[in-house]
């Protein structure tokens, strides 16, 4: 028989062994996991479900820094949500990581662009078509960032510069069209109003009157002040564009927007700029001086959410739903609750719609849930959620976080809580 030394170190063997086992088990299932949530996230954004797609992308990003697929399709995610700046930091990082990859420096350059950032655009671009001297789609790219940069001339040259390449006469077609857009007189131009007036904080233009303009920048100061300390930011370095003509606001909306049909309300918030139509009896009539105040006020509190966020990470239905809740409805939620409640998503659809009845009902939705929200936030919380938003944190993962409680059961809940909000 063994000794009892001798049976202890088979023994202790025998547990190292287990362990080393177990060991490598844990590192292949570790290693097999990171590819499966990758392949995930990359059927979520070809799918287009970005919101779920971010949720499995984002926290595997963060583990892997260094990984540049968790990057490019964290980015690629960003961009279907229309948050260009994220995407833009996240595609940037996977260029960095490896630059020989076409696609990322096609999406980074779009991302670029699409973020107001034509300049960053126009400086990598160059540098991309020199790795990439036939890619079509970063040549229309370049085109695309020169006309937002105002360099028709370089922009056509570029565009014809693929014929030069390829004669085919579907490439022929599509610079033809392009050419045809580029210098076709019903192209939409964003020509602001000439009556211009700076302050400290902002620049207003409008094609009205000048004691007009001074009236109304009084009412956008006003508004500032009071604002900026609801969202704990200070308004300044925006601007307002306001039209007394209607044609003139759709053209310039069609062709701020990159969009062929104007936007159905009255106002809109890009970035740093809020622009508007001025009610037609402004400011004669009661009526319209009250219809004004309550768009502006309205209007005002979406440029203080993208003046604090820089635009980035706040779904529709939130900035809506904080917009109506702080910045009051503008006449938007006269609408009923729908019963069922609509999903995030089938929200934001809604608010996009042109149909005034769904696009009310969903307003009166999104004004209820900010009732509920702000009550399960104070406002030091509420601006932690924003600027966890801003830097790219999912929404469910924010909210937990802050809230305490997952943010299925906020969704899931809210339509009780909000009688007793009430």
């Amino acid at each position: 028989m063994p000794s009892v030394s001798g049976y202890n170190k088979r023994e202790m063997r025998t547990i190292r062994l287990l362990i080393l086992f177990l060991a490598c088990l844990l590192a292949a299932l570790s290693r097999a996991e990171a590819p499966a949530s990758l392949a995930d996230g990359m059927k979520l954004v070809a799918r287009g479900e970005y919101d779920v797609a971010v949720q499995v992308l984002y926290p595997l990003a963060a583990a892997r820094p260094f990984d540049a697929s968790c990057q490019y399709w964290l980015g690629r995610a960003y961009y279907g949500q229309r948050f260009y700046g994220l995407a833009a930091d996240r595609l940037g990082e996977a260029v960095n990581r490896d630059a020989r990859d076409r696609d990322a420096c096609y999406w980074y350059a779009r991302a670029l662009r699409m973020a107001g950032r034509v300049d960053d655009a126009l400086l990598v671009l160059p540098i991309f078509l020199k790795r990439f001297p036939t890619d079509t789609g970063l040549v229309t790219e370049y085109a695309s960032a020169c006309v937002m940069g105002g360099r028709t001339n370089d922009a056509l040259a570029a565009l014809h510069s693929l014929t030069a390449r390829d004669a085919s006469p579907a490439m022929r077609a599509t610079v033809d069209e392009w050419t045809k857009a580029l210098t076709g007189a019903d192209r939409p131009v964003a020509v602001e109003p000439k009556l211009a007036r700076r302050t400290v904080h902002f620049e207003l233009r409008c094609d009205a009157s000048a004691w007009m303009l001074r009236a109304l920048v009084n009412d956008v100061d006003d508004l500032r002040e009071e604002i900026s300390e609801v969202f704990g930011v200070e308004m300044r370095d925006f601007r307002v564009i306001a039209f007394l003509a209607k044609g003139a606001y759709e053209t310039y909306a069609r062709a701020h927007r990159g969009e062929e049909t104007a936007p159905a309300a009255h106002a809109y918030c890009l970035g740093n700029t809020l622009v508007l139509r001025l009610p037609e009896e402004w400011p004669e009539q009661e009526g319209a001086r009250q219809t004004l105040a309550a768009l502006l006020r309205h209007e005002m509190a979406h440029l203080a959410i993208n003046l604090r966020t820089g635009g980035q990470g706040v779904p529709l239905w939130l900035h809506e739903a904080l917009a109506c809740h702080f910045g009051g409805t503008a006449g938007f939620a006269t609408g009923r609750i729908p019963d069922p409640p609509l999903a995030p998503r089938d929200l934001d659809a809604a608010l996009q719609s042109r149909a005034r009845g769904r696009q009310e009902t969903a307003y009166a939705q999104s004004h209820a849930m900010a009732d509920v929200l702000t009550r399960a936030l104070d406002r030091e919380k509420l601006l932690a959620l924003l600027d966890a938003l801003a830097a790219g944190v999912p929404l469910p993962t924010a909210y937990q976080d802050i809230a305490g409680e997952p943010f299925d059961t906020f969704l899931t809940e809210w339509p009780q809580r909000y009688p007793a909000a009430k």
